[in-house]
């Protein structure tokens, strides 16, 4: 795993090499933000038997570097952002271990301030690896998952065809199932 990484120029057809990364890491997510930097959360670090990482940096393509910002309250690897309509980001499940446990957990990235709040409201079930959609309503649907290292059923293959929406517009943002 290397720290640094290239951007791409899809007019030119070229990449660059950009600079490095403040935390070495695999397995994260990477989320435009309405001022064109890009937020990183999570992952796992360079030693692959290390556990989740917390941390989080913003990525400006103006310059080509990394910043640090806040982290999160539970690291993660294998879950899912998604981009909220008033800017701030939603990051949600995924394993907080080297083992396959998903988490129901979420918590939402303010890049006014640089931090992470935990929302109270728990995922109807646990998920990692899994697809997060914004809705033009605001709402972010998820869907699918996987569930782990036991299957619910014979014959399941530990994945799960479900889905729920968040929606970050209640006073006490909420989950549901669809």
């Amino acid at each position: 795993m290397m720290a640094s990484r290239e951007s791409n120029d899809p007019v030119a057809e070229t990449f660059t090499l950009t600079g490095p990364m403040s935390t070495p890491r695999s397995d994260h997510t990477a989320t435009r933000l309405h001022d064109g930097r890009v937020l990183i959360v999570g992952g796992i670090a360079q030693d692959e038997l290390s556990e989740g990482i917390p941390s989080a940096e913003h990525y400006d393509p103006a310059t080509g570097t990394f910043t640090a910002t806040g982290s999160m309250r539970t690291p993660r690897w294998w879950h899912a952002s998604a981009l909220l309509s008033d800017g701030r980001v939603l990051v949600t499940g995924g394993n907080t271990t080297r083992e396959i446990r998903p988490s129901d957990q979420t918590e939402i990235y303010d890049p006014t301030i640089g931090e992470f709040t935990l929302v109270e409201a728990a995922m109807t079930q646990p998920r990692t690896a899994v697809t997060t959609v914004t809705l033009a309503d605001g709402r972010v649907l998820i869907l699918g998952h996987y569930r782990g290292n036991t299957p619910v059923s014979p014959g399941s293959e530990f994945r799960s065809d479900t889905a729920e929406l968040f929606q970050p517009q209640k006073v006490s943002p909420a989950w549901g199932q669809v």
